[in-house]
């Protein structure tokens, strides 16, 4: 009798362990986010301001974010290249002040746009 007290015991026991592992109200774990970084346009420079006929700029954007897409613009001339360093090309005819935009996308769809003038002679 003694013996199966203690089984009883052993048993009843574990039982209990069993169902305080496997409480159904503990949260199960989450990973951790990744952190989010926000879209930031730091700069838009150029190596020249001031072009003379038959001359090119290299214009440098910088910026912050997510799978960052560049898009250019230019009131006149032409870029020439892709991503976040491009050149400008000046018309024959573009002389005076062209601005050129530099517009930034991430991977959430936000966007920034800077400008910036370059002078042609």
């Amino acid at each position: 009798m003694k013996t199966i007290k203690i089984l009883l015991f052993v048993l009843i026991g574990s039982l209990s362990f069993t169902f305080l592992a496997c409480d159904p109200d503990d949260p199960e774990p989450q990973p951790n986010p990744q952190p989010v970084i926000e879209l930031e346009f730091i700069s838009l420079t150029a190596d020249k301001e001031l072009l003379y006929g038959g001359e090119t700029a290299t214009i440098t954007a910088e910026a912050r974010g997510e799978e960052l897409v560049y898009q250019w613009t230019a009131s006149a001339g032409s870029i020439v290249g892709s991503g976040k360093t491009v050149t400008y090309s000046p018309s024959p005819c573009s002389t005076g002040e062209n601005t050129i935009t530099c517009k930034i996308t991430d991977k959430y769809k936000e966007s920034l746009s800077k400008s910036i003038i370059i002078t042609v002679e």
